[in-house]
């Protein structure tokens, strides 16, 4: 499995994959399960907004 995720599939592809494998072997899913949770991960942090300066200075002038 790991050999497999090394060849980088596409997301969509190894989400189908993942759903048929935890079916019937949980334990062969988890390496694919934690590849796609790091992607996930990335994608988050990629969106999440910065925690700079500027939004440590807007948070103390907002009230509340």
């Amino acid at each position: 499995m790991r050999e497999w995720i090394a060849t980088q599939p596409g997301t969509e592809q190894m989400q189908e994959v993942f759903r048929e494998l935890s079916a019937r072997d949980k334990g062969a899913a988890r390496p694919l399960r934690e590849k796609l949770d790091e992607i996930k991960r990335a994608k988050g942090q990629k969106s999440s907004p910065p925690n700079g300066p500027r939004r440590r200075a807007a948070c103390w002038r907002s009230p509340g």
